[in-house]
């Protein structure tokens, strides 16, 4: 249970570091079924942590994180991910 509690707070760190990057102070979120490491909801929009972790990894400015988010909520199940989505821009 202690590694449990280990990863929830490195979750919940790297959420705030995200949050902060990309949203700023002012947002609503929340994890859904309050599932910490599940989807997180951030001010209308859904993301799961592999790819918040993504977009931190391969350098997302919020234009490109917004124009992805949209581009694959428009083409669900995409072979393009979000490392190879980035260098067709």
């Amino acid at each position: 249970m202690k590694q449990i509690k280990e990863l929830e707070k490195a979750i919940t760190k790297f959420t705030d570091y995200f949050i902060k990057r990309y949203f700023g102070k002012d947002i609503d979120m929340f994890w859904v079924s309050d599932e910490i490491g599940g989807t997180l909801f951030i001010n209308d929009y859904f993301f799961d942590l592999n790819k918040m972790i993504d977009y931190v990894k391969y350098d997302y400015s919020f234009d490109e994180l917004y124009d992805h988010y949209h581009y694959f909520t428009e083409f669900e199940g995409s072979p393009i991910n979000i490392k190879n989505w980035k260098k067709t821009k």
